[in-house]
């Protein structure tokens, strides 16, 4: 409920910036749009949401594990392993930032770079707000995880597809270009999500109690 209060006040606080986003998310925005550079000031309050992101799909793996993988675990407590889990999330969306930072800077230009973050960390807040409703429904009124898979799922999805599309508009343009746009997108942004998904549920059969 705390991340869920924290996610509404920093939508709140954004909500210039988010709306600035929305209205000019399928075209090119210049530079120097004082628009742009006003409400770029609140595009921090927006970096909790990929936190809030984690801690979200930290439930809802936890969840998956105790369903499909194992009641009991080696973890001194539930919320030992929560904090096992939310570790490996956020690092390893710490890792993909790096990644696609290191890529991003060789390539491309500052602004495309600068174009590129700002994209994603509206779609990753806009996860956040699309996941909400999934996350109060599993937690506190028996949602089945199957369902919640699912739901996580489609929203996941859903995002890849604005982010493929975003990521053609700033950084390739031309139709020519397609297939180092394809390479570089399955690279940076598919590959990332189904290697974490895999180390994780490494991760919960390495610490899973074994009778």
């Amino acid at each position: 409920l705390f991340s869920i209060l924290m996610l509404m006040l920093c939508v709140r606080r954004s909500s210039r910036f988010l709306l600035f986003q929305f209205r000019n998310f399928f075209h090119i925005v210049r530079s120097d749009s004082a628009l742009e550079r006003e409400s770029t000031v609140e595009k921090r309050y927006l970096v909790f949401a990929e936190a809030y992101v984690a801690v979200v799909l930290t439930l809802v793996f936890y969840f998956f594990t105790k369903t499909y993988i194992a009641e009991t675990y080696v973890t001194y407590s539930e919320y030992t392993l929560l904090g096992i889990y939310f570790g490996c999330i956020i690092s390893l969306f710490v890792f993909e930032y790096l990644l696609q930072t290191a890529v991003n800077n060789v390539f491309f230009t500052t602004h495309e770079c600068k174009q590129w973050t700002t994209a994603r960390m509206v779609l990753i807040a806009c996860t956040g707000i699309a996941l909400t409703p999934m996350l109060l429904l599993l937690t506190y009124f028996g949602m089945s995880i199957e369902n919640a898979l699912v739901y996580t799922a489609i929203v996941i999805v859903l995002e890849k597809i604005l982010l493929f599309y975003k990521c053609f508009l700033i950084f390739f343009k031309k139709i020519s270009l397609f297939l180092q746009f394809f390479l570089y997108f399955c690279t940076l942004e598919v590959i990332p999500p189904l290697l974490a998904w895999g180390i994780l549920v490494e991760v919960a059969n390495h610490l899973k109690v074994s009778y």
